[in-house]
């Protein structure tokens, strides 16, 4: 799990994200505390390593993902609206990556009531509406999206034009390379492929599950709602000194600083009932089912 404390705002001034994951994309080891930042990739600026032989080893799996966004970066560009849609897009990574771990958990527990889910044939669509936030949490990152639905959905099939189906495609063979590595390891689940959506905005990633991310509180009627109940409160999860911790993104100066904090336990029946109608009522439906 990623440990990352801190997030600064977005600037509509860049052509990267200001939060690009401290962890190298290849062997996983994070910067330590007070060591030189690892280096980004020159292209994409997306990914980071802690060397060159890192960064090499893992280009075979970067190089279409790479390659396309460059595409897409040189797309935003010349529109007209292009600093405003790339700011989006990174405020979108940064919400997903900060509330990774409870996508992880949640979908993981969807996935493992149906024993037949294929993660080469599906993938997880999940919409997120733009969150209208006053101060203190303007310009939050946990907060700056809700979850208006998540579904498992049907891989597009040969020929699909749509950009997401040549992303998914695109992404498919280093997918297909992950799995036949991991497949059969101690506790592992599968390779999810993630879309998260605004409007007509997207960002598409893997994501590795675990039969240690199974959660049976969640049950299949029951897992759209929690995924709307945690992302929706900005409940952030880090590992702090082993150990995972709950909390909140505060702001400090000019940026985001997580803080522990604790969420629902502890809170009587009613007022956690509350809290679930009111993020319900943000996509107009009193109850949400989803099958994988």
């Amino acid at each position: 799990m990623e440990s990352k404390t801190t997030f600064k705002s977005q600037s509509t001034k860049i052509a990267f994200s200001s939060n690009t994951p401290e962890g190298c994309a290849n062997c996983g080891n994070y910067r330590e505390p007070g060591s030189p930042a690892l280096s980004v990739c020159g292209a994409c600026q997306g990914l980071r390593y802690c060397s060159r032989q890192c960064q090499i080893a893992h280009w075979k799996v970067h190089k279409e993902s790479c390659r396309i966004s460059q595409q897409v970066r040189r797309a935003i560009a010349d529109q007209p609206n292009g600093p405003a849609v790339e700011t989006l897009l990174r405020n979108i990574e940064d919400f997903v990556r900060l509330h990774t771990p409870v996508f992880r958990r949640i979908l993981a527990t969807a996935i493992s009531h149906s024993p037949s889910f294929d993660f080469r044939k599906k993938f997880v669509q999940v919409l997120l509406g733009k969150s209208a936030l006053e101060k203190p949490d303007k310009g939050n990152p946990a907060r700056a999206f809700f979850v208006k639905s998540a579904n498992f959905v049907n891989m597009p099939g040969p020929g699909d034009h749509e950009s997401y189906g040549k992303q998914l495609t695109a992404m498919r063979p280093a997918a297909e390379r992950f799995e036949e590595k991991e497949c059969g390891a101690e506790g592992y689940l599968g390779l999810l492929m993630c879309r998260y959506q605004v409007e007509a905005y997207q960002w598409i990633i893997p994501l590795t599950l675990h039969f240690s991310d199974i959660n049976t509180i969640v049950s299949p009627e029951t897992w759209q709602n929690e995924l709307r109940l945690w992302s929706g409160r900005g409940i952030v999860f880090r590992t702090i000194d082993g150990k995972e911790k709950e909390g909140v993104m505060v702001k400090v100066k000019s940026k985001w600083v997580w803080k522990e904090h604790t969420s629902l336990e502890g809170m009587d029946e009613a007022t956690v009932e509350s809290i679930v109608t009111k993020l319900q009522t943000l996509t107009g439906k009193r109850r949400l089912t989803g099958t994988a």
